[in-house]
């Protein structure tokens, strides 16, 4: 991939990214996601793909936030887990050697991503080979998706926390809904959305722009309301937000009940108040990348937050890619999920949170060993406890 638009002007800030409390928010909206330049499937199939997928979902985003006056209010946070172009175990399938190295988060926002005048800031927080090394990680991940989100979270500025996944391309509808303040979002709800597929891989060559990203994703595209993916959504027990001026708007589902609540690509697009995420240690920090996205829907269920999804032209659509290895198979069946999705709403609001007084059990030799599921984060999730580089990309 070789620069085909103009390098991103930015005034740099470098330093350790604050982790903040629940009442220090001075922003709308922080957007979290996690993402690198590597050499799994993911990225490579074909080759450098994931590239085409970042640029076209941040161009369309920052355009969309821009259009709807967001970019003064909103933040986007960018996640660099282990990245490879720093990595030193050169490991097979992952980050192996090849001649053309490996492009930073920075790099990509730069060179690829065009923004328009007056965009959102780009944060981008720097997770270290190091750091990654030390975490109880028994089946060999080299990316932690779901830790790497709660690292954002613990320092994000917005009241509203947006979790997001750069392969995707908002519709215009959702983010006018977002940036709607008259009708606003609701504290004590987790919004969802349906994810919409992209038939093929989104053109990018010379000249392409958030807008010819949007007529491609508009024409190639089509959404999965229609078609049950979930065991709420299958059951009709899932309840509308309102997406446009004039729409009726449901109660929020509440239940502590499995089966009650959409839980289908929620790592893709799942937005929830500052105190929510802070209620339930976000996401839990369980060694996998499976399924964890439905588990905070269930933990803020535990704690009697409601839940609302977005429909009809408010839905997102995900850009095709084959599985990396990180996220392919699963150490985690749906039978483990359901029952872990039961066991946190069956705690109520102990869910997700360590017991104060855990210990080892005899012949464990890492706290985690030990601790079940359903109650598995401290109060240093996020990794609160440590010193998260970040570059700061603001446009002048």
């Amino acid at each position: 991939h070789q620069q085909t638009c103009t390098a991103r002007k930015s005034a740099v800030e470098a330093g350790v990214a604050a982790v903040l409390g629940e009442e220090e928010a001075d922003m709308f909206l922080s957007i979290i996601m996690v993402g690198r330049h590597d050499n799994t499937q993911y990225c490579q199939a074909p080759a450098d793909a994931c590239l085409d997928r970042m640029r076209a979902s941040l161009s369309v985003l920052l355009q969309l936030l821009q259009r709807h006056q967001l970019s003064m209010t909103t933040e986007i946070l960018l996640v660099e887990w282990n990245p490879c172009y720093a990595n030193g175990k050169a490991q097979e399938g992952a980050c192996d050697e090849r001649e053309q190295g490996y492009l930073s988060l920075e790099q990509i926002v730069r060179q690829l991503v065009e923004p328009p005048a007056g965009s959102a800031s780009v944060r981008i927080l720097y997770v270290s080979e190091e750091v990654h090394d030390s975490l109880y990680n028994p089946y060999d991940f080299d990316l932690m998706e779901f830790i790497g989100k709660n690292v954002a979270a613990r320092r994000a500025r917005g009241s509203f926390l947006l979790f997001a996944n750069p392969d995707d391309v908002w519709s215009e509808a959702l983010v006018a809904r977002i940036a709607d303040r008259s009708r606003g979002l609701r504290d004590d709800v987790v919004y969802a959305t349906f994810r919409g597929n992209v038939h093929e891989h989104i053109p990018v060559a010379l000249g392409a722009s958030a807008l010819s990203f949007q007529r491609f994703v508009a024409a190639n595209s089509e959404s999965t309301e229609f078609h049950p993916l979930s065991i709420a959504h299958v059951a009709g027990h899932w309840r509308r937000a309102a997406c446009h001026v004039g729409d009726s708007e449901e109660e929020p589902m509440r239940s502590d009940k499995y089966g009650f609540f959409h839980d289908s690509a929620a790592g893709d697009f799942l937005l929830m108040s500052r105190h929510i995420a802070t209620s339930i240690h976000g996401y839990p920090e369980i060694p996998t990348n499976i399924m964890i996205d439905g588990t905070a829907i269930h933990a803020a269920a535990a704690h009697g937050f409601g839940q609302l999804i977005f429909a009809g032209d408010c839905v997102i659509f995900h850009q095709p890619h084959p599985r990396s290895y990180n996220t392919k198979g699963s150490m985690i069946s749906l039978q483990t999920y359901e029952a872990l999705a039961q066991q946190l709403l069956d705690v109520k609001q102990l869910a997700n949170r360590r017991p104060e007084n855990v210990t080892l059990r005899e012949g464990h030799t890492r706290i985690e060993e030990s601790l079940e599921w359903h109650r598995y984060n401290d109060k240093n999730w996020g990794l609160a406890h440590l010193d998260i580089p970040q570059v700061i990309l603001s446009p002048v």
